[in-house]
């Protein structure tokens, strides 16, 4: 736990799991989506013209994402899941979140 004295919750974070990843590359280049991973960076996302990334290890590695948040004085994320615009705006199916 994080030497601060307060106890942060981060309401605007992004972490994009595996299962996440595997569901864009499943699914993603028929929508115009897709990404890459960049050595020792992380994911670079590509959607139409809009470039992302890459996004760092702390996007993505669960042990390095908690590192970071004691380090930073965060206890708690309020995450969901990704804007639907990175997944072709549902086209994935009903609920493409069952699938991460």
């Amino acid at each position: 736990m994080s030497q601060h004295a307060h106890h942060a919750i981060d309401v605007h974070s992004h972490y994009f799991p595996q299962s996440f990843l595997d569901l864009i590359e499943k699914h993603g280049p028929s929508h115009g989506f897709e990404y890459q991973t960049v050595e020792g960076k992380g994911p670079r996302f590509k959607h139409g013209h809009l470039v992302t990334g890459p996004v760092g290890p702390k996007f993505v590695d669960l042990d390095t994402r908690l590192r970071t948040m004691d380090e930073q004085g965060v206890e708690a994320h309020a995450l969901r899941f990704p804007n639907r615009w990175c997944i072709g705006r549902g086209e994935f199916g009903a609920a493409p979140e069952r699938d991460l």
